[in-house]
């Protein structure tokens, strides 16, 4: 057995909270949808405001559905992307 080394435990630990600051910490599935379905649809161009509301019903749309044959993101991307360009056309026709 190795002797416990202060200066190398304490070395290890900094640099997993470093690492996790870099990184941003661990994130679990819900939240890693509801960030991704929010940041793609930003990029489409869609105001910050609907994207939160669509992310967050995107997520709904996760926890609600069971199976998902082409993959859970894809999935909740596709339902998210119909949901936006509906809520976007009733805005316009307004």
């Amino acid at each position: 057995m190795y002797a416990w080394n202060p200066e190398v435990q304490h070395s290890r630990l900094e640099r997993l909270l470093r690492r996790r600051k870099q990184v941003g910490g661990s994130m679990n599935t819900h939240e890693f949808i509801k960030k991704q379905v929010d940041q793609q649809l930003q990029r489409d161009g869609l105001p910050s405001g609907i994207c939160m509301v669509i992310a967050d019903e995107a997520l709904d749309y996760y926890k609600r559905k069971q199976t998902f044959p082409k993959g859970a993101f894809n999935e909740c991307m596709v339902f998210a992307r119909k949901r936006a360009k509906e809520m976007t056309g009733k805005k316009k026709s307004a």
